[in-house]
C-alpha cells in the first residue's frame, strides 16, 4: 500500500508584492514532491484568504 498525502497551500499575506510564494507555485513544489516519492495524493487544498484578517 502506497504513503499518502494531503496538499496545504496558504497565502501567507494579502499584499500581492509580498507574497513570496503563490499558490501555483507551492502546489507545483508539492506535487513534484510526491511524484518523487511515489506518494498517493488524497487531496489539495488551497487557502486564497490571508489569516491577517
Amino acid at each position: 500500500m502506497k504513503e499518502t498525502a494531503i496538499i496545504y497551500c496558504r497565502k501567507s499575506t494579502d499584499r500581492e508584492d509580498r507574497q513570496t510564494n503563490s499558490l501555483e507555485h507551492q502546489s507545483n513544489n508539492c506535487n513534484n514532491t510526491i511524484k518523487k516519492n511515489d506518494l498517493l495524493l488524497l487531496d489539495e487544498i488551497k487557502e486564497s484568504i490571508s489569516a491577517k484578517t
